[in-house]
């Protein structure tokens, strides 16, 4: 069992197998520079990937209307995690189309994973996030 420590939150603790710590992975290296991850993709059940992304906050969606400045911040900050829920899917399709191999730090469980029918689920955890005015 392992647990994953990222922006200031714990997660876990899950089986060693079931986890790929994608952003510190050799297939991300693998990859070059410019290409962004989740923190880490995990296997629930036999059915269902997880890609997880960490956030100590975000901005206020209520400020964004304040000016065009606060406007573009909040879209950036959005766009940049969906960005990385795609980078990071594009790469483990890569692993399940065999067109990367060696890939040592992937779970064992995910690697061997039947992905024809495997549900996948993109989940944002932000700690402190603003819901005020």
């Amino acid at each position: 069992m392992i647990t994953i420590e990222e922006s200031k939150m714990v997660f876990g603790p899950y089986p060693e197998e079931n986890v790929f710590r994608i952003e510190d992975s050799g297939l991300h290296a693998s990859f070059g520079e410019g290409i962004k991850t989740v923190e880490f993709i995990l296997l629930q059940g036999r059915e269902k990937l997880l890609f997880v992304e960490a956030k100590t906050s975000c901005p206020n969606p209520f400020n964004k209307e304040e000016s065009k400045e606060k406007a573009e911040k909040f879209e950036a900050y959005f766009a940049e995690i969906a960005d990385k829920f795609i980078d990071s899917l594009q790469m483990l399709l890569n692993v399940a189309l065999k067109r990367k191999e060696n890939i040592e730090e992937i779970g064992k469980y995910i690697k061997e994973l039947n992905y024809a029918g495997v549900k996948i689920r993109f989940i944002l955890v932000i700690q402190n996030a603003e819901n005020e005015k």
